[in-house]
């Protein structure tokens, strides 16, 4: 009799338990995607998280450990409140709102946002995936809706092709879900150093990322490509397990603005926007290119975290303008600099010099803006001896 009467309560136990797991299995599904139910989420400590304040306007929380990532959350006022029709370049490729268009120009594209009320923000470092070469784009631009064909600097990350891959299109780019990851690429990128850079940059790249997974990130497709490099299944398995851990970190701090992130100890780079919504917007793909260039330098040793570059973000009095670009756009590109950081700034003259975005990238000993324009001279050399014969014509002189 004892038995019988347990027995309900032992199946509804059960039935409790097994909701509980399609619960957690449907909320990892969300997070990792298709094909990832066997990967292990390793928790982060939010209570070791700690608060800085900087500039008595916005504060630094972290850090948020995850292997060998140390990730950041920049808190703040939200600057840019009336931002409810900016959309990003991801959203805006999806929705078919704006058209990159495929020029012959391997450093020039152009970019059309087609709608009537929608302000399209596109973020220096967005990969571009057809045409006919995979490309990045290398400014900031806030486009306006109705804006026409307008050109944008970009440079290419997959060298040789020059034809149709697969099923898209030859005269257009079909999707933008990545951003470039490593700081050598980035700056690359960001500061405009030149297309050989930016090859060397992406090779190296690959190189780091193959090494760490033991598996050649090359695809067959297009061997030189960075876009699918980054797809590669491996890659994305070990990925999935540090963005499980991470991505609903924002969910802990609903003023965020920004990040920032360390690697084996090292301050990495770093992102801050004046829209609360443009940011959590662009979160999925900052997180994935810092979760990427983190596995790539996995097997590398850590040192102590260091925590002195909190205090150099904001300090307006430290930087210095080296470069400032219209864009064609609504904004300009303001490239500056202090000991710690370039600052990558694209500014709205209309709106009170509004910051849209300020993104940040160590600086090293011996780097500066002022080198961009000096070497130029050796960066065409350099591109001569690594670009191959055919696309030569193409390239900016």
């Amino acid at each position: 009799m004892r038995m019988s009467r347990k027995l309900p309560l032992i199946a509804t136990a059960l039935v409790v338990l097994l909701g509980w797991f399609a619960i957690k299995g449907s909320l990892q599904e969300q997070i990792l995607g298709d094909g990832f139910d066997d990967v292990a989420i390793t928790p982060v400590d939010l209570k070791a998280s700690q608060s800085h304040a900087v500039d008595g306007e916005r504060m630094i929380h972290g850090p948020i450990s995850c292997k060998n990532i140390d990730l950041f959350v920049i808190t703040g006022k939200e600057i840019l409140k009336d931002a409810a029709d900016y959309v990003t370049l991801d959203e805006a490729m999806k929705n078919e709102w704006v058209v990159v268009h495929e020029t012959g120009n391997v450093n020039q594209l152009a970019v059309e946002n087609i709608t009537q009320d929608r302000t399209v923000v596109i973020m220096a470092g967005a990969v571009v995936k057809g045409g006919k070469q995979d490309r990045v784009l290398s400014l900031d631009m806030v486009l306006k809706p109705k804006s026409g064909k307008v050109p944008i600097a970009s440079f290419c990350v997959e060298q040789s092709r020059w034809t149709q891959r697969g099923s898209e299109k030859l005269n257009q780019f079909s999707a933008n879900s990545a951003q470039v990851s490593g700081k050598g690429l980035r700056k690359a990128v960001k500061g405009g150093k030149g297309q050989g850079a930016v090859w060397k940059e992406v090779a190296s790249e690959q190189i780091k990322i193959s090494r760490s997974i033991n598996v050649d990130v090359q695809a067959n497709e297009s061997p030189t490509s960075f876009q699918l490099a980054i797809e590669n299944k491996t890659l994305q398995k070990e990925a999935a397990s540090y963005k499980a851990a991470l991505a609903q970190i924002l969910d802990q701090y609903p003023d965020a603005i920004g990040y920032a992130v360390a690697i084996n100890g090292e301050f990495s780079t770093a992102d801050v926007y004046a829209s609360r919504g443009l940011f959590r917007k662009m979160w999925d793909q900052h997180l994935s290119s810092a979760v990427t260039e983190a596995i790539s330098l996995k097997d590398e040793p850590a040192q102590k975290l260091d925590l002195t570059w909190r205090d150099e973000m904001f300090k307006e009095k430290s930087f210095e303008t080296k470069i400032q670009k219209q864009t064609g756009g609504d904004n300009d590109y303001i490239a500056d600099q202090n000991q710690t950081f370039f600052r990558y700034n694209s500014v709205l003259p209309k709106q009170g010099q509004i910051a849209v975005r300020m993104s940040y990238e160590k600086r090293e000993e011996g780097e500066s803006l002022d080198q961009i324009e000096a070497n130029r001279g050796a960066q065409r050399e350099m591109q001569q001896r690594v670009v191959p014969q055919q696309l030569n014509d193409f390239l900016d002189q």
